[in-house]
């Protein structure tokens, strides 16, 4: 996946010779006439940080010798990956390598037997990994059957992280706990890796050193850093999420489960736990993701709330929009995202590029515009959707059946447009866009967020023509291959 292309390639489309003149963290502009200009602004970054290298995160061959063992590779992002030792049977034990590039540091990852637990530690087995090869395609890597029959494992190089991805086709692909597992107390679905960190990597537990000896295991949901010897946090474990495939608003499609940590000389033991509870009354199929990620700014920039103010949330996997007819019954849910924009001048075009979680919440039905202020909070500083102020311009999107590939909304220029046109705006503040449940026709729609897939987040692309800004023309030629870091 590379974004920044993708936004140069829709540009010469339409735009054939198009120069690229400003890039920056998360943002590519070109100037397709003399003061007229397209800007591709995102919730993800699309370049390298502290450079120009556009972010790449395809499976690439990897190099036979320097690369050895490894056959595939991704190394034009902030961390790299290394993947299949020599083949890609998902049961080869330690299957990927994780970079930091800076400073060498890396851990690999070896999937263990998915089990039941419970309690007491007992245990029954669901499926051992399997002897089966990946598909291979862009930035993912798929194992179907990687456990067993309708067990699927996913291992995806997302825009700012490693995705794992751990997919249950239905209920009978796990089938039931047996009694003694029940009977032994709060039984669990178990994931398991082995993680070998280098030398000189810690593990630190709610800004503390992990003391091994006296705290081993350790069952927690507190954040979990891997530090160098400089105590630079080079990754973190994010949050794991296990989430179903409900699309009632109502119903929480997601649960965070714990972890449980155990050390054994220089490796780290992981378990992702998920309550039987929750998965025997499921929408499935299920995913369960335990995520590791470079040290990157959380998802804080899209959130969603319910139409009574209820229900906030910024680190959801989806960003929950869907309409309803029956706001006493069922809710309404308003969803936002904040970008940087730098631009000013007169609006000719603006919409918003979205990806549908899944086939069953692609129906927009939403009041589309933007919050009216100069530069707009993200939503850690201000954590809440409904009570922001919409600018007084708005745009009805409505059809259904868009897919799960990338969108493009209604135009939506005058809301930005209001934006730029208020006396405190200035090119590179910040735009908080909704996406609003509206109340005249039930329709499911979740597009999918930052902390789901970073580089499925939503785009906020703007046509402008400036009003007196100055361009040069000879950063980067739109035909030019970025430099490689």
């Amino acid at each position: 996946m590379n974004l920044a292309k993708r936004a140069r390639d829709l540009t010469q489309a339409d735009h054939n010779g198009a120069a690229v003149v400003e890039r920056t963290r998360t943002q590519i502009k070109h100037e397709i006439a003399p003061g007229r200009f397209w800007l591709h602004s995102h919730v993800s970054p699309i370049h390298i940080n502290g450079t120009e290298t556009e972010i790449d995160t395809e499976w690439i061959l990897a190099d036979q010798v320097a690369d050895a063992p490894w056959l595939r590779k991704m190394v034009l992002a902030d961390y790299n990956a290394y993947a299949l030792p020599g083949t890609a049977a998902f049961d080869a034990g330690q299957i990927v390598r994780y970079v930091d590039p800076d400073s060498g540091e890396d851990l690999t990852f070896q999937p263990q037997q998915l089990q039941w637990t419970n309690d007491l530690d007992q245990i029954e087995a669901i499926g051992d990994p399997q002897t089966v090869g990946a598909t291979i395609s862009d930035d993912s890597l798929l194992w179907s059957g990687a456990f067993g029959l309708g067990l699927d494992f996913e291992w995806k190089t997302d825009t700012i992280r490693l995705i794992k991805r751990l997919i249950i086709a239905s209920g009978a692909s796990i089938g039931t706990p047996p009694q003694f597992i029940i009977d032994g107390g709060n039984p669990v679905l178990r994931l398991q890796f082995i993680f070998q960190k280098s030398n000189n990597v810690d593990i630190w537990i709610d800004g503390a050193l992990w003391d091994e000896k006296s705290n081993n295991p350790l069952t927690t949901s507190a954040p979990v850093e891997f530090r160098d010897a400089s105590n630079n946090v080079l990754w973190y474990f994010a949050p794991a999420y296990a989430t179903d495939s409900s699309t009632d608003p109502d119903v929480a499609q997601e649960i965070t489960p714990e972890y449980r940590f155990r050390s054994q000389a220089n490796n780290l033991f992981v378990e992702v736990r998920v309550p039987w509870s929750w998965l025997e009354t499921a929408v499935y199929p299920v995913t369960i993701d335990p995520t590791v990620n470079p040290q990157t700014a959380a998802g804080t920039d899209d959130a969603h709330e319910d139409h009574t103010g209820a229900n906030f949330s910024s680190s959801d996997t989806i960003i929950k929009c869907a309409a309803n007819t029956s706001a006493a019954s069922n809710r309404r849910y308003f969803g936002a995202f904040r970008v940087q924009v730098s631009a000013s001048g007169t609006v000719n075009q603006a919409y918003i590029t979205v990806k549908a979680s899944s086939t069953s919440a692609d129906d927009p039905n939403v009041d589309l515009s933007c919050e009216d202020v100069d530069s707009a909070d993200d939503f850690s500083t201000t954590p809440d959707v409904t009570s922001r102020v919409r600018t007084t311009a708005t745009t009805v999107w409505v059809t259904t059946g868009i897919g799960t590939g990338a969108t493009n909304s209604a135009d939506f220029d005058s809301s930005v447009q209001e934006i730029f046109d208020r006396g405190g705006w200035s090119s590179g503040n910040y735009i908080v866009c909704f996406m609003d449940g509206r109340g005249d026709v039930s329709q499911a729609f979740g597009p999918t967020s930052y902390d789901g897939t970073a580089g499925d987040a939503p785009l906020l692309f703007v046509d402008y023509t400036a009003a007196g800004e100055t361009v040069v023309q000879d950063i980067i030629s739109s035909g030019l291959i970025p430099f490689a870091r």
